[in-house]
């Protein structure tokens, strides 16, 4: 039973790439003149991502943190940029990159931040 389970789980998660293959691109994160002073953008470079599934679980789980105004992934530029609290740090959002998790399986994404 459990070959059974696997080819099923690897083969929905091919069609979740598939999907997400089909998507447009996510638009990359600006920081404009109407972002409040006490915010900072990063650019964060995330290794590993082998869709757009895992762009947007990537995503999701940065979004996820306090103090993160908005998080934009792209799958293939492999790069993440994020607006966040000026207390929130670069440690934090590397942190939560390396444990993403999609379909109760650990990502292993590698993440450094590039400014």
């Amino acid at each position: 039973m459990k070959p059974l389970f696997a080819c099923v789980f690897i083969v929905a998660s091919l069609a979740a790439c598939e999907r997400q293959r089909e998507a447009p691109a996510p638009t990359e994160a600006v920081q404009t003149a109407s972002t409040p002073a006490n915010t900072t953008t990063l650019k964060i470079r995330i290794a590993g991502m082998v869709c757009g599934g895992c762009a947007e679980a990537a995503q999701q789980a940065l979004e996820r943190i306090d103090g993160v105004r908005s998080a934009e992934v792209s799958f293939e530029e492999g790069m993440a940029t994020v607006i966040c609290e000026a207390g929130v740090s670069a440690d934090k959002l590397v942190t939560v990159l390396h444990h993403v998790e999609m379909n109760g399986e650990k990502m292993q994404f590698q993440a450094s931040v590039v400014e």
